[in-house]
Formats: C-alpha cells, structure tokens, sequence
C-alpha cells in the first residue's frame, strides 16, 4: 500500500495529475490542496480553511478504499481525518495534519498549537486505535537545534518529536534514516528543514517497508514542498 504526504501550494491540475497518475497512491494526506472539479466527492474527504484569505485546506485522498469522515474540532481546514479499512482487514484512523501558525498566541509561531493537537486534540481519536497520520508539521528538529532560543525558551521542536516519538508514534522516515532529509525548498529556506513527516501507530510499525522523500525536476517544479511516499505492507 502506497501512502503519500504532500503539501501541494495551492496549484492546481498539474500537481494533481501527477499525484494521482505518477505517485499514483492508495492514501494521500495533502495540505495547502484545491481539488480539481473534476475529483469525485467519494474520492475525498476535504475542508477548506474557514478564512476568506484562504483558498485552499487539508485534504485525505483514497482512490479505492471509502474514508468515512471524522472530525478534530478546534482544527477545521488544518487537519481532517476519518477512519478506513486497510486491504488486510485492519481498521484505522487517518489523519491529515497542516501544522497552523497562526493558532498559537504569536502569528508565525506553529507552538504550543503542534503540542496542543498532539497532546490533547486528538486523543479522543486516536487512543486504542492504529493509525496513519501525515502532513506537514511546519516544525523540524534541525529548525529547532538552530533557532531555538531566538523564538521559545527551549528547543520545543525536538521536545516536541520527543514527546511524539516516545507515545505511540512512529517516524516512518526516522525508522530507515538517520537524518531527517529537506522536503521544503521556498526561496527564503536556507537550511535542509524537514517539515513534512508520516507516522503510524505501533501496532503497524512492522508492516512498515519503507519510508522515503520524492525529490526529483517534476516535484520540484510543482509545489514548494517535496512528497514523503511510504510503503505499507497489509
């Protein structure tokens, strides 16, 4: 099973084209998305960001498999989530996070709203359950090594995937590699920050065959972030 992270800067039917044809997965969490017209309603589950200076939301797209709906109040547009029946017969959630920065008390600052979404908002979801949660986190624990006292009085990014890291959530990308890798390249990114992750609860971590960044021309060119692409074997 093929199951993709990306945030797709708004764009529009190139970036879905190549999604659905090239990437061609089973499960995609997608953030910054606008469907296309064309894409069945039975294919998505989506929600726009409730602002009118927003034209695009989070996304989870399946081809194949239904996703019923589920929602994280407190959240609307930035992150959605259902739950879904995996080929094998396993249920699941699956989550679509969008990390929003201007949750938090300062604009532009992703904490304590990451925290309070993880720690709090979405247990009632995800307590006893197996999981499959993607997205783009707007935190890395690169930004937090470097940048930590300029904006927080610790590094609460690396707290931050501490904590998740230590409660039930496993880094699909951190369990084959050894860094994290850069997924977002913005003309003002001068640092390889990850920001994009996929994780999955414990109990499907040995079904867990890979994890991986798509960089290449073509996903390059079609948002200004790169997807993260893992292989589930249920």
């Amino acid at each position: 099973m093929k199951i993709v992270t990306w945030n797709m800067n708004g764009r529009g039917e190139a970036t879905w084209h190549y999604l659905m044809d090239k990437i061609a997965p089973d499960l995609a969490f997608l953030q910054e998305a606008r469907p296309p017209s064309t894409l069945p309603d039975t294919n998505l589950v989506y929600q726009r960001i409730p602002a009118d200076n927003y034209r695009w939301g989070s996304a989870i797209y399946s081809p194949k498999l239904l996703v019923a709906e589920r929602m994280v109040t407190g959240h609307e547009g930035w992150v959605v989530a259902g739950e879904m029946t995996l080929p094998n017969g396993t249920d699941v959630v699956v989550v679509s996070v969008h990390g929003s920065m201007i949750s938090s008390p300062k604009m532009g600052y992703v904490f304590p709203n990451l925290d309070n979404l993880f720690r709090r908002d979405l247990k009632p979801l995800l307590n006893n359950r197996e999981f499959i949660l993607g997205g783009d986190l707007n935190a890395s624990r690169l930004y937090g090594k470097l940048y930590s006292r300029d904006y927080y009085p610790s590094d609460v990014h690396g707290e931050f995937f501490d904590w998740v890291e230590s409660h039930g959530f496993v880094n699909c990308h951190r369990k084959f590699h050894d860094s994290e890798e850069q997924t977002v390249f913005t003309s003002n990114t001068k640092n390889p920050y990850q920001i994009d992750y996929l994780f999955v609860s414990e109990g499907l971590s040995p079904f867990v065959t890979s994890c991986y960044v798509l960089k290449n021309s073509e996903t390059l060119k079609l948002s200004d972030h790169i997807p993260v692409i893992l292989e589930l074997t249920v």
